[in-house]
């Protein structure tokens, strides 16, 4: 019975992981041109409100927000 339930918890935890995810694109980190873009304000209202979004789930990308200099060159790879 414990056995079942840890299946069905696991499965639960998985689907909600795997919905959170896609709801916030956890695994797209954003890129220099992005931050930089959103710390200066040329992002479209779309594009900051999924910045903003996805910096609420990312740590790495929150710390990469907090060491980007927005007074620095930005050169977008293709």
């Amino acid at each position: 019975m414990i056995y079942i339930f840890s299946l069905l918890a696991a499965g639960t935890a998985f689907a909600v992981y795997r919905n959170l995810k896609n709801i916030f694109g956890i695994y797209n980190h954003l890129s220099d041109a992005d931050i930089h873009a959103y710390q200066t304000g040329q992002l479209s209202e779309d594009d900051r409100r999924y910045v903003t979004k996805h910096l609420g789930v990312c740590e790495a990308c929150q710390q990469a927000m907090i060491n980007h200099d927005p007074d620095e060159h930005v050169v977008e790879s293709d």
